[in-house]
């Protein structure tokens, strides 16, 4: 076990633990203990205590978290006439910063151990890392570090910011929900989400499959241990990871706010995540 980690996270170290969850994600395998739902491997985690691991510094009450992402608007004036014609409205990147601050009585060396290890795991070539607050651990935000870090000393220690950018503006759910075979899908977000369906083998002929008022059907033989998947994502399907799109037909829809009923064979694995803006 990850030690100083909050004793909702371990590292996967054996196989999993009844009622442990495990995912796939950054550099570090973690487990989240979850009732239901799948988690994902994540390294940067803000436990209740407001400790900012791996770093071991302290997040104030002052960070900021955007309520919505900045927008871009998209417009044309036309002479003599009031206002103008709106022609689209794109969310931007949204912006996350964090106050951190660490204990007072550090050591010479260890403030500069303490420099290299941020530099270390903040670095943004290592592109997206997923953030989770234990108080919100429903809700991931996949971040990079993006600006500049002022370290201010403060006595033995350090007072300072990270800007953090998210590179979608929405904010994801840590666990992925599946249903097998017909039911009801639940989008816990506010905004749409995409969805994934695995048609497992043994399957022939045509496979139909509804999601609300649509009606997806795959066409031909899906053998033993074979696996089609439809990405509504990506708007790919395929078949152990060879393009079937030739053989699939009723486009990829995406999960409306709240309840979707679904019908399908048993068979048929749907996997979702909630979004929110």
């Amino acid at each position: 076990i990850m030690q100083g980690y909050s004793d909702t996270i371990a590292t996967v170290i054996a196989t999993q633990g009844a009622g442990a969850k495990t995912g796939v994600g950054a550099s570090e395998a973690v487990v989240v203990v979850k009732a239901e739902g799948w988690g994902l491997r994540f390294v940067f985690w803000i436990n209740e205590n407001g400790l900012f691991e791996p770093l071991n510094v302290f997040i104030t009450g002052d960070s900021r978290k955007e309520i919505l992402p900045s927008v871009r608007e998209y417009s044309q004036r036309i002479p003599d006439r009031h206002g103008d014609i709106q022609f689209a409205t794109k969310l931007e990147p949204r912006i996350l910063e964090l106050h951190a601050v660490t204990d007072d009585g550090l050591a010479p060396a260890e403030r500069e151990q303490l420099k290299r290890t941020i530099a270390g795991y903040l670095n943004p070539v290592a592109g997206y890392k997923p953030l989770i607050f234990a108080d919100d651990l429903d809700k991931t935000y996949m971040v990079k570090y993006a600006g500049k870090i002022s370290l201010e000393q403060v006595a033995d220690g350090f007072d300072f910011f990270i800007p953090f950018k998210l590179g979608k503006p929405y904010i994801t759910e840590t666990f992925t929900q599946t249903l097998t075979g017909s039911g009801t899908i639940t989008n816990a977000g506010n905004v749409e989400a995409y969805l994934t369906i695995e048609i497992h083998g043994v399957a022939s002929g045509t496979t139909t499959v509804t999601v609300g008022n649509v009606v997806l059907t795959y066409t031909g033989d899906i053998a033993t241990g074979e696996t089609v998947v439809i990405d509504t994502e990506k708007w790919t399907v395929e078949k152990d990871g060879v393009n079937v799109l030739d053989n699939y037909a009723g486009g990829f829809p995406k999960l409306a706010v709240g309840d979707t009923a679904v019908t399908a064979g048993g068979n048929v694995t749907f996997k979702w995540k909630g979004r929110w803006v």
